[in-house]
């Protein structure tokens, strides 16, 4: 399960998807958190093919889920976007573009307020 955010819907909507496989042997599902960089993604699509993984992803941006897309495909690892359709739906439906940024607007606002600090001068 691989997000540019904290990863918790891929890893939910994959654990939920196990359920429907009863008799399968899976030991886990591995989380990869605020993947952002291209060499991030290269190397969860790197190991995924390794290991003949499935590579489950949410990236808010339409760059990250095309590439990793293509790098799986390159890596022979099977993938699933579970986000991009969803955004494309609502883009549609709204008339209105996605602002593509993890966690969304005021999710990206929050994080990035998190690691701010104030120093004595």
């Amino acid at each position: 399960a691989v997000s540019d955010s904290s990863g918790a819907t891929a890893y939910e909507l994959t654990r939920h998807a196990m359920r429907q496989f009863p008799g399968a042997r899976v030991d886990g599902v591995t989380v990869c958190p605020r993947v952002r960089s291209l060499e991030e993604a290269r190397l969860v699509a790197s190991e995924a093919g390794r290991v003949g993984g499935v590579v489950a992803f949410t990236f808010a941006s339409t760059g990250m889920s095309r590439y990793m897309r293509q790098r799986c495909e390159a890596e022979g690892a099977r993938y699933v976007d579970l986000y991009q359709p969803v955004l494309l739906a609502m883009e549609i439906y709204l008339e209105h573009p996605s602002i593509g940024v993890p966690g969304g607007y005021a999710g990206g606002l929050a994080a990035s307020r998190q690691s701010w600090e104030t120093r004595p001068v």
